[in-house]
């Protein structure tokens, strides 16, 4: 009596890993119109900003994201629709990281130009906006008013 043919029956297994890492990676992915999904941590008393399914920002660029959350959340908290959440005079940021304005706009635009190239890499198209932090030459920055923020 010949023996069944047990491996007919299921898919090899480098198949079987392929589509569990691809349904992994969509889960880390945020959809090219979907808000970012941002952590805020800290490694070693350095500020680290972690976007997920794009990448991971420390330093420097980092730290203006972190000043920039605690107005953030005061506005979230308090209820404010994305378009009254608050700017940060680019000098107040300054202060607050003993930074010049022109370093702190230094900052802002190589985390951006950093984000924008890792989103790109993930979705083969620029962002239609810069991530994360917007700007307003009279009133300074904000965290974009639409992510999401998560521990990790």
């Amino acid at each position: 009596m010949p023996r069944p043919n047990f491996r007919a029956l299921t898919p090899p297994l480098t198949q079987t890993l392929i589509q569990d890492d691809q349904d992994i990676a969509s889960d880390l992915v945020p959809g090219i119109d979907q808000p970012l999904t941002v952590a805020f941590l800290t490694d070693q008393n350095i500020p680290v900003v972690l976007v997920r399914g794009i990448g991971r920002y420390q330093g420097a660029g980092a730290a203006v994201a972190h000043v920039l959350k605690k107005p953030f959340d005061e506005d979230r908290a308090k209820g404010f629709t994305p378009d009254d959440h608050r700017y940060l005079a680019g000098g107040d940021v300054g202060k607050a990281l003993k930074a010049s304005k022109d370093g702190v706009d230094q900052r802002v635009s190589r985390l951006r130009r950093s984000i924008a190239l890792d989103y790109t890499a993930v979705f083969g198209l620029p962002p239609k906006a810069p991530l994360l932090i917007q700007a307003r030459k009279a009133k300074g920055y904000r965290l974009d008013p639409e992510i999401r923020i998560t521990k990790e």
